[in-house]
């Protein structure tokens, strides 16, 4: 072994011995990241002659929080005041919102990192940020924000950071902590010319108490204006979910940012899914938008009680003003149309009560033109429209409806088939009493929606087997009851809401499925069933009808050869003409059993005579 060999040999050595391995050594801080999902943000943005106005944004929002140790909750006196403090880092921010310019996003200058602080307020351990859930305390923070925004067909910078600060009272920020930041600030284009907005001042409130207000059974009326100019309205129903965003550490808290001495809070619908049907466009559907958020606000009426939205259930009495603004996505397949809207369809109503009761109706007069897929404006609008999250719902179950069907077979043989077996609807009232209709087409007569969700029919030929017809569970079959005189207006005129002798017309496109000589079809469009009512629910005699011929098709669209020819549905066949109730029938199902016997044991030995034994 060579000297060189050994020296070298003997330098490594001591290298490892005596020389420490930083590699090894782990940073010290703990770094604790956290998110947030619900950022609510509202900001003032001033135009070049002085007119202001507040945005509402909402997003997700990241931010990094750097202890000075290797435990959370650890800090130091960095800056020699007494007071211990952390670094943190606002590592991410997503707004949206919508101006008088159109949509509006904020977000993060990812080139310009975004730094803050966190300090407690006072120090009685040192080397610890005394805030819950680390100690009992406040402290202040700030970030000092770089940001850009899209604007009126603009992507503008800020001149200057924003300087959000705030007082926590946990760590992360509970409900009720607010960052503000009180300054204008001039907005850039990307040449660095002032573009003549200015943004600020405002606030963010990154951990706001959020209640999920769940519907499913909304109601919407839908007007379509077509080319020509008519109007078109579509029933359609479905389910809505809304975000409510309190202001404070509980249900209720609302604070007065705007101003105006009435205290509101931030909303926004995040779920809407409505299915719908009209003889001239076939099945209609409609979505949110979920590239754009459809936010809204409710805002009460008076203010008997600063910090709490002065509305049932937190208050005893009172009302609230409400809005969403809807991005909406609508599908006519039949006509190969996906549509949307460019400006957000305006839903106003008022509440009696939160989350909303079925008093509650939103509606808009304002003209929304459509777009296509491409972004081309149509000839299409939505120029009017209701849309009643929470509705008075009367089930109505029949187990004695009947039916006749005429079925025309590939040969052309042709055949007649009874029917019986049951049917349920849904009728779906226009305000907190059953019976409460309203004029939603003009033509002066009230009205309410409906809709057929069950009807299992059933009957058999020597010639054809069994027959059974039911509602197809993959399509809404939607209908509606509309008086045929209008004696008080805000209520359907017909029994038993009215005196007796009073008419209704009646609809249902009923979307369904028939197992016929052991396939299963189903309707080239859906039954048409129109009828006359003089009772709600349908009163034994009453008959809805079809009688127009419906092609038959298979799973796949394609003609099966079969149809259907006219088509005879009555929902209460029990107690007409054919199906009197029999003696002793008390409950009048048409049926003496048990049930009958035991209203006789309720009432067994009860007296009304004028003498009674």
């Amino acid at each position: 072994m060579s000297a060189l060999y050994r020296k070298t040999i003997a330098i490594c050595i001591l290298t490892i011995l005596f020389v420490p391995v930083h590699s090894a050594l782990a940073d010290p801080n703990v770094i604790e990241i956290d998110q947030f999902q619900h950022v609510l943000a509202e900001q003032q943005l001033q135009t070049a002659d002085g007119t202001t106005e507040i945005i509402s944004l909402k997003g997700t929002a990241e931010i990094h929080v750097i202890f000075e140790g290797t435990q959370e909750g650890m800090a130091d006196d960095d800056d020699d005041n007494t007071l211990d403090e952390v670094d943190a880092n606002m590592v991410e921010l997503n707004l949206s919102g919508f101006s008088s310019f159109g949509p509006v996003q904020m977000r993060l200058l990812a080139a310009r990192p975004s730094t803050g602080r966190m300090e407690e307020t006072g120090n009685d351990r040192k080397g610890l940020l005394e805030v819950p859930p680390f100690s009992a305390g406040y402290i202040d923070s700030f970030f000092d924000i770089f940001f850009e925004l899209d604007v009126a067909g603009q992507r503008l910078y800020g001149e200057v950071p924003m300087r959000s600060t705030a007082r926590l009272s946990h760590k992360p920020p509970a409900p009720g902590d607010v960052y503000e930041n009180q300054t204008q600030i001039r907005l850039l284009n990307e040449v660095g010319e002032w573009s003549g907005l200015r943004w600020g001042p405002g606030r963010f409130r990154l951990n706001p108490i959020v209640e999920v207000d769940v519907f499913e059974n909304v109601i919407c009326l839908l007007t379509l204006q077509v080319p020509d100019g008519s109007r078109i309205i579509i029933p359609m129903v479905g389910n809505s979910t809304e975000h409510v965003f309190f202001e404070g550490a509980n249900e209720g808290t609302a604070y007065d940012d705007d101003g105006n001495r009435l205290d509101e809070i931030q909303t926004e619908m995040v779920e809407l899914n409505l299915k719908g049907y009209h003889s001239a466009l076939g099945p209609v559907n409609m979505r949110l938008n979920t590239h754009l958020p459809s936010m809204g606000q409710m805002e009460e009426q008076s203010n008997s009680n600063a910090g709490i939205l002065d509305v049932p259930p937190f208050f005893k009495v009172g009302t609230v003003d409400s809005f969403f603004d809807v991005y909406f996505v609508l599908e006519i397949p039949q006509l190969s149309l996906t549509l949307h809207n460019n400006d957000p369809l305006p839903w106003r109503g008022v509440l009696w009560h939160k989350p909303a009761s079925p008093r509650t109706v939103y509606e808009h007069q304002l003209n929304i033109q459509l777009f296509d897929e491409d972004g081309n404006p149509t000839a299409l609008y939505v120029p009017a429209g209701q849309y009643r999250p929470n509705p008075l719902i009367e089930l109505d179950y029949t187990d004695t409806s009947i039916g006749t069907v005429d079925i025309t077979t590939p040969s052309g043989q042709s055949y007649t088939v009874e029917l019986a077996g049951s049917s349920t609807s849904r009728v779906f009232f226009e305000s907190d009493f059953e019976g409460s209709a309203r004029d939603d087409d003009n033509n002066g007569q009230d009205e309410v929606p409906a809709e057929m969700v069950a009807l299992q029919l059933s009957g058999s030929d020597s010639d054809l087997g069994p027959v059974i017809i039911r509602v197809d569970p993959c399509a809404l079959s939607i209908g509606m009851i509309e008086e045929q005189t209008d004696i008080k207006t805000g209520r359907l005129d017909i029994a038993p809401f009215s005196e007796p002798g009073y008419y209704a017309d009646s609809f249902f496109d009923v979307y369904f499925q028939i197992d016929l000589e052991g396939t299963v079809m189903f309707g080239e469009r859906p039954m048409s069933l129109y009828g006359v009512l003089n009772h709600k629910p349908a009163a034994p005699g009453d008959i809805y009808e079809d009688p127009m011929e419906n092609k038959l098709v298979d799973e796949y669209g394609r003609d099966t050869g079969y149809a259907l020819g006219s088509v005879r549905y009555q929902p209460t066949a029990c107690g007409d003409a054919l199906h009197p109730y029999p003696i002793g029938d008390l409950n009048f199902d048409c049926s003496v059993n048990f049930k009958d016997v035991a209203i006789i044991g309720l009432h067994w030995l009860e007296c009304t005579r004028p003498i009674c034994p």
